[in-house]
């Protein structure tokens, strides 16, 4: 048998007739002279070429330990060899028989290599490449050498396969074939489509994967790559394990073909039992070591690497060899890693392509070369020349051949939800995967699972390839994302002061202690947000470029767009850092949680000073309130009209109070209806008629009503001051007015909390707003009012913030604002970099070192007290008390000056009357002061001695002076009634005054007349009127 290519037919009669003669005869061939046989593989030109492998060599490879295989090159003499890792030869130098070896990838510096099986325990071959060709040959009954469902189905009903059918662990059943094309496809779980003969075929899962260019057929290349693939499963006895016991494998995209973690463990158990056995067996017959015999050193049989694998290394074998993310190796994955990429670079070029299984026939049948590259065009989606595995995959998946997916093709491609799920990545108009978007959905999956391989974690812990990176951009807004020098300089500094997760109290306590005198000895806040994101994508390994945005450039959630497909960008995923409110977020975007979930939210900001109720802004308010408005002009019409009513009833019998004329006769009722209704009643007027009395009586029952709701008011107003007053959170808004940001007006917080919304553009002018009082509380942003607070420094003024935060946040949870956003619309990273950091986020607050950070936030957004040697605010309103007093002094200065005056214009007045006297007007006075003190001392004697004190008989002013001071009593008393100017009573009284009395002639005749007739003059009360006066004069 020179190769299994060369006489299949042979192959077969040997086997039909039982002649196993033949077949132990090659087997002898490499026992008695091994050393005359040699691995050489030609130069492949067809894909056959990569599988030739006669029975001699794998043989050679089976009876040789391999770390002497470099030495089954052909050429020169063994020892002038360099010696080669058996992997790296096998992939070099014996490329057509890598269906021939296993290897188990671990250790890395020397992994074990099994060629086959050849133990006493194991003695079904599973791992014999040589039984796999006879097998095929067995199995094709035409003898046209390639493999037919119908003839294929032996090997898939018995052994394991036949347990895992049976189980639903595997899908073989073939179940109807639609021969009209133009059939509408609906989702199918339980077999495939495939474009077969312009027909659509219903396979066997575990037959069409295995058919690689999708012909319907087997070939003997895609057999042995069945085969190979198949064999831990074979020898594990055991196949993948379903994850949901409510979904069968069966029914899965892949139909249970497939490797997981169980089928690894189980296999790499056994491998390791057959190389001990195999070693051991070896040591026998190759060098001598029989019968407790130590073997030499120079015996290449060693099991010294053979070992019970670790987590760490089964995870790395599942990590190596799943392409996709989904975490179960392929067939399709086994073949692309192990047989496509020849070179072992990760993909596949046109000349790999050509040399591979994969389809290389036209569209009228004939072959395709690499210089029309027709199928190679159609797999290499970016056309960059190389195909990767998720551009075969897209290729795989798309049945209909139309360049685009549908939902049942994507499901089918068992492509993760990890970058992204089919709902995120589809068109809106037509609801299919495109091109375009695929290569979205590749471009993370590439970053993800180049990571995952290079820093062999997990795709949970959401790593990146290095040549991926993270664009963020920041806006400078302190204190979360700050890009001065000075911030950067004390984040530095913050840095040294950090520890490793695992770390003990102590360390972190110093490190906390470090950052707190940092803190303190500088003026600057340490960028809160930059701070935490820098240890995020630490701790994740991204590569991360921030992008500082100018601060005059709007920086919106609305502006990430995905990275191009080609050119520099290609690799780079865009994201960005926001500290503010940014509106709702619609589902083209993903963000992360809260940096700060404490600070998160909408809060109530009032004024800090609380101002007494001021009666006087009630006063206002009520005057200025549209209510008042109305009642006022309801008053003045009901005055009015009650006006002329009282008119008409009194202006006949009462016309001396209600002036008959009708203008002055309207007014008066006026007067009477204002001085009864504000129950004043000067009883200047009052009705004489009986209607006019009864219309009274309802008209002071109506303005007790009416001056009792003015006064209810002024009560009611006095009560909502006092109510504003007392705002402490968000359930005392309801029925105020209250400030809130024009942006979150579409938030409809209004229905919520029941206030009136008075909307402003940004922050400041909402607090012009507050202090103005136009408003007595804000609802707004937290992170915006504290972003506010720290940027104008209100908390370093001398008295303190005026603004001050009142209970606290509502709606957290629901209104996060300091997060990382990206762009999710076709998935190319947006839901796997904030699942990324919003997993570190998590760990940075279990170890603390949310904490550390957020120390440095809160101590300058919590400075609300008082500064020192401010003065509390007056209780007093100076704005009236000031106006008051300077009226006051006005007042009293002026009437200061007129009685100042007054006395100097009546004293001038009596000097002018007295000057004919004798004496002057003091003797005078003091003279008659005399005379009342002995009046007035005679009467208390004779009150003492028990009798009645009388009052002298009326003398007659004999003299001038005598005239005089009855004169000054009688002015004395006229004076305290008189209600004119002295003036013009000088000179009424001249007109009826004897020249004689002015001149201080002595006549009997006027002493007769004027001062004799005393007791004749009408008494005087100190309230009568000028008239009254004047005519007693």
């Amino acid at each position: 048998m020179a190769g299994w290519r060369s006489a299949p037919g042979q192959a077969v009669r040997c086997l039909q007739c039982e002649c196993s003669i033949a077949v132990l005869l090659c087997f002898l061939v490499a026992f008695t002279d091994p050393a005359h046989a040699v691995i050489q593989c030609p130069t492949p030109s067809e894909p056959a070429d990569a599988f030739i492998c006669t029975a001699a060599m794998a043989d050679q490879l089976k009876f040789t330990a391999p770390s002497l295989w470099y030495t089954l090159s052909p050429g020169a003499v063994a020892s002038s060899r360099t010696a080669e890792y058996p992997m790296k030869w096998v992939n070099e130098k014996a490329r057509c028989c890598r269906h021939c070896v296993w290897s188990t990838l671990y250790p890395q510096v020397d992994p074990l290599v099994l060629a086959s099986d050849r133990t006493q325990t194991n003695t079904s071959t599973h791992l014999d490449c040589n039984k796999y060709v006879m097998d095929f040959f067995m199995l094709d009954k035409s003898q046209d050498q390639r493999l037919s469902f119908e003839e294929m189905d032996p090997y898939l009903s018995r052994g394991v396969n036949q347990y895992l059918v049976g189980k639903d662990r595997l899908n073989k059943v073939i179940l109807t074939s639609l021969q009209n094309p133009s059939v509408e496809r609906r989702p199918l779980t339980h077999a495939l489509l495939i474009l077969l003969n312009h027909h659509l075929y219903l396979q066997a899962t575990a037959f069409r994967f295995a058919d690689f260019n999708r012909d319907g057929y087997l070939s003997l290349e895609e057999y042995l790559v069945f085969r190979h693939f198949w064999a831990p499963v074979h020898l594990a006895q055991v196949g993948p394990q379903p994850e949901n016991e409510a979904v069968l494998l069966k029914d899965g995209p892949l139909g249970g073909l497939f490797w997981d973690k169980n089928v690894v463990e189980v296999m790499m158990v056994n491998v390791i039992n057959i190389i001990l056995e195999q070693v051991e067996v070896s040591k026998t017959w190759a060098c001598g070591c029989t019968g407790g015999v130590v073997c030499p050193s120079s015996c290449p049989w060693n099991s010294g690497n053979a070992r019970e694998s670790n987590e760490q290394e089964m995870l790395k074998i599942l990590r190596t060899l799943d392409l996709d993310g989904s975490s179960r190796v392929s067939i399709e994955e086994h073949y692309f890693v192990n047989f496509a990429d020849r070179n072992g670079d990760g993909t596949v070029s046109k000349e790999e392509y050509y040399l591979s299984l994969y389809p290389t026939t036209l569209q009228d049948g004939t072959r395709d070369t690499p210089q029309t590259s027709y199928n190679f065009g159609k797999h290499d989606l970016n056309n960059d020349g190389k195909i990767t595995f998720l551009e075969r995959k897209f290729t795989l998946a798309d049945r209909s051949k139309d360049g685009m997916l549908t939902e049942a093709e994507w499901l089918e491609a068992d492509l993760p939800d990890y970058f992204g799920p089919f709902d995120g990545h589809k068109t809106t108009s037509t609801g299919v995967v495109d091109e375009l978007r695929y290569n979205y959905y590749s471009v993370l999956h590439d970053c993800a699972l180049e990571g995952v391989r290079t820093y062999q974690v997990g795709i949970d812990e959401m790593p990146l390839a290095s040549f991926c990176s993270v664009r963020t951009k920041a806006q400078s807004t302190g204190p979360w994302i700050d890009n001065s020098d000075i911030a950067l300089g004390v984040r530095r500094n913050i840095e040294n002061a950090r520890v490793p997760a695992t770390r003990t109290l102590s360390e972190v306590n110093a490190a906390r202690s470090y950052s707190t005198n940092t803190r303190r000895s500088t003026a600057t806040s340490t960028s809160f947000m930059r701070s935490m994101y820098g240890e995020v994508v630490k701790r994740l390994r991204w590569k991360t470029d921030i992008v500082n945005v100018a601060r005059s450039e709007d920086h919106k959630i609305s502006d990430l767009q995905p990275p191009p497909i080609t050119g520099d960008m290609h690799l780079t995923l865009n994201a960005g850092l926001f500290a503010g409110w940014q509106g709702l977020i619609t589902d083209d975007y993903a963000c992360s949680r809260s940096f700060a979930p404490d600070l998160d939210g909408f809060v109530v900001v009032v004024l800090s000073d609380r101002a007494e109720v001021s009666l006087t802004e009630a006063v206002f308010r009520m005057v200025a309130s549209s209510v008042f408005c109305n009642f006022s002009c309801f008053l003045f019409i009901s005055l009015i009209v009650i006006g002329h009513v009282f008119w008409f009833l009194e202006r006949k019998e009462n016309s001396e109070q209600f002036d008959p004329s009708y203008a002055r006769g309207v007014l008066d009722g006026a007067w009477f209806c204002i001085v009864t209704m504000s129950t004043v009643g000067y009883g200047d007027k009052s009705p004489a008629t009986g209607a006019g009395k009864g219309l009274t009586v309802f008209w002071m029952l109506f303005g007790i009503i009416n001056f009792g709701l003015f006064t209810g008011e002024i009560s009611n107003q006095v009560g909502i001051l006092q109510a504003q007053g007392r705002i402490e959170g968000v359930n005392d808004l309801a029925t105020f007015k209250t400030g809130i940001l024009n942006s979150t007006s579409v938030l409809s917080l209004e229905n919520e909390y029941l206030f009136e919304p008075v909307t402003c553009e940004d922050v400041p002018g909402c607090l012009d707003l507050l202090s103005s009082k136009t408003v007595p509380a804000l609802l707004v942003p937290q992170v915006d009012v504290l972003t506010y607070f720290l940027e104008a420094r209100l908390a370093t003024q001398k008295c303190g913030n005026p603004y001050r935060i009142a209970g606290k946040p509502v709606l957290a949870s629901e209104y996060p604002s300091a997060r990382l956003c990206t762009f999710r619309r076709s998935v190319y990273a947006g839901r796997y970099i904030v699942d990324g950091v919003n997993a570190q986020l998590d760990e940075l607050d279990a170890d603390g070192t949310t904490k550390m950070f957020k120390d440095e936030l809160v101590e300058q957004v919590s400075e609300y007290g008082e500064g020192e040697g401010c003065v509390p605010p007056s209780e007093l309103e100076l704005v009236l008390v000031v106006p008051s007093g300077v009226i006051i002094l006005l007042y009293w200065a002026l009437i200061f000056y007129m009685n100042r005056r007054k006395t100097n214009l009546t004293g001038k007045l009596m000097r002018d009357m007295f000057r004919s006297s004798q004496r002057s007007p003091e003797q005078i006075a003091l003279e008659f002061g005399l005379r009342w003190r002995e009046k007035a001392r005679r009467n208390v004697q004779i009150r003492a001695n028990g009798g009645k004190a009388r009052l002298p008989p009326p003398q007659f002013a004999a003299t001038l002076d005598d005239r005089l001071l009855i004169f000054l009593k009688r002015v004395r008393l006229l004076s305290s009634g008189q209600v004119t100017p002295f003036p013009p009573f000088r000179t009424k009284w001249t007109r009826r005054v004897h020249p004689s009395v002015l001149t201080g002639h002595d006549s009997p005749r006027l002493r007769a007349t004027t001062f004799g007739a005393a007791p004749t003059m009408p008494k005087l009360s100190p309230t009568c009127t000028h008239s009254q006066t004047r005519h007693s004069l």
